[in-house]
């Protein structure tokens, strides 16, 4: 199925999980580079096609001599990653529907804290933070973890530490708009909260209801199939202190593989964590199955196991061939843009 918009649907216990795959040619006949991400923020979507147009295109490729390729491969590489941070960072910047970036989605005290990740396609190399507080640009510092420690992910007031370290300022991640979120939650007795049962004060009458957000993740194909992808993110509110999301564990915020493909989520973290849906479409895509029907395929445990949950899966394979999937939501839309694209594509999927 191609063209957009455009939608397909299938039936999966007591939910549905909607797919569409969307790719059309170029009146050049080409689909790479191209980066995705997911939801409509495209102010990101063009950062990261702007850093994309650095990146080396195909007839520059063709002039590899043996022994220069290794090198070519590791400077479009680092050339890949650099789009990953350059659209994340401007989300962070632009704080893309209070869900990503400093100032919301306070928790349960009121304090903001950010995960991210960021990954190679080549090597499988991976940074990530969790719970980082106090340091505005996130994408950033994971990208300092993967490239400067044999780590994967750092938490918490020691993620902040590193970052220090490393020359990222201090700042506040609260905003007038975060204190008001947190301050109405407090008026309105601590409800909605991820409390199973009565604790910490909270009335036993309260609801107990996960309360949804919107992650940027995002993909980045070269013009030789190579990948890198990425996440940012202020996750949950209301959540308990501490909580770590899906988008900074490798294999659900994000996985790509060069050569294959890659895939991004975004939703009810908690569950879709458990599922690993990006590392699943990537394995599926690996086997030979098509880009559209792998993202369908990652995304149907979590509708069979969590009928209630919610999320979206953006998938692309190393041809720039790209669809999305989702459950629990009538509606999912990313944005995709070419380095022959003067502007980016809003494409939904709809269940």
């Amino acid at each position: 199925m191609s063209g957009w918009p455009c939608f397909f649907a299938a039936s999966i216990t007591l939910l549905l999980v909607g797919s569409c795959s969307a790719t059309p040619l170029l009146q050049d006949g080409s689909r790479l580079p191209v980066v995705l991400n997911t939801w409509g923020f495209t102010g990101a979507t063009s950062a990261a096609a702007k850093q994309l147009n650095q990146c080396k295109q195909p007839s520059m490729l063709e002039d590899r001599a043996a022994g220069q390729n290794s090198l070519l491969k590791e400077e479009e590489m680092d050339c890949l990653l650099g789009v990953i941070v350059a659209g994340c960072s401007e989300c962070e910047r632009e704080r893309c529907d209070g869900s990503v970036g400093w100032g919301g989605s306070p928790d349960e005290e009121g304090t903001s804290t950010l995960d991210s990740m960021i990954m190679n396609g080549d090597n499988f190399d991976v940074g990530a933070v969790g719970s980082l507080k106090r340091i505005r640009n996130a994408i950033g510092v994971a990208l300092r973890v993967m490239k400067h420690t044999f780590h994967t992910l750092l938490v918490g007031e020691s993620a902040t530490t590193f970052a220090l370290r490393q020359g990222f300022p201090s700042e506040t991640l609260s905003s007038v708009e975060s204190s008001k979120i947190w301050s109405d939650w407090m008026a309105a007795g601590r409800t909605p909260n991820y409390w199973k049962d009565p604790s910490d004060g909270i009335p036993e009458h309260a609801q107990r209801r996960m309360v949804g957000h919107d992650t940027i993740g995002m993909l980045a194909v070269g013009a030789d199939g190579q990948l890198a992808c990425g996440t940012t993110t202020n996750g949950a509110s209301h959540k308990i202190p501490g909580r770590v999301g899906d988008s900074p564990i490798v294999g659900a915020g994000a996985y790509c593989e060069s050569g294959v493909g890659g895939a991004t989520a975004t939703g009810d973290g908690d569950q879709m964590m458990r599922f690993l849906p990006s590392f699943a479409a990537v394995n599926y895509m690996r086997a030979g199955i098509s880009v559209e029907k792998a993202c369908k395929l990652a995304m149907e445990p979590i509708a069979k196991n969590y009928p209630n949950a919610s999320g979206g899966l953006v998938c692309v394979d190393a041809s720039g061939r790209h669809s999305a999937s989702l459950i629990g939501m009538p509606s999912f839309p990313y944005s995709v843009q070419t380095a022959h694209m003067s502007d980016p594509e809003v494409i939904t999927v709809k269940l």
